[in-house]
């Protein structure tokens, strides 16, 4: 893994910041360091895990990354979100198993970063180009 550096805490507001603002979300957490690479991914840890353990880059949660155009959750990142009012999609079943195989989800008009919803529970980040939802989802968690 890269090197890893400590933000400080004036990053690490203007990320929950802009989090905030995006999604209108209720207060985020701060019990975490967070630490970034040179590609712009942030990662986190609990405070008290820190304490105990010496290799933090292999015990961190990817939980975002800085874009030229905004911030992009990470799967985990986009759970941590809690109760989110704004810039969610409700995706349907069909829409669903296309997104956990790999696929865009076709869906017009949305511009940006989103979070998207199926059954209820937070699946992961999106980002709308108008003519579709491009999927981040990772190969290796991918269903077949």
């Amino acid at each position: 893994m890269h090197k890893l550096n400590k933000l400080t805490n004036k990053e690490i507001k203007s990320i929950l910041r802009k989090i905030k603002e995006r999604y209108d979300t209720d207060k985020l957490e701060n019990n975490y360091i967070f630490f970034s690479n040179k590609e712009g991914k942030v990662y986190i840890i609990n405070k008290e895990v820190s304490k105990v353990k010496n290799r933090l880059a292999s015990h961190g949660i990817y939980f975002c990354k800085y874009e030229k155009d905004g911030i992009r959750l990470s799967i985990e990142g986009s759970m941590f979100i809690k109760n989110p009012k704004e810039n969610v999609i409700k995706i349907d079943e069909e829409q669903f198993h296309d997104w956990m195989e790999g696929y865009d989800v076709f869906i017009e008009g949305k511009q940006g970063y989103f979070l998207l919803e199926y059954d209820g529970m937070i699946m992961g980040c999106t980002k709308g180009n108008s003519e579709n939802l491009r999927n981040f989802v990772p190969k290796h968690r991918r269903s077949h």
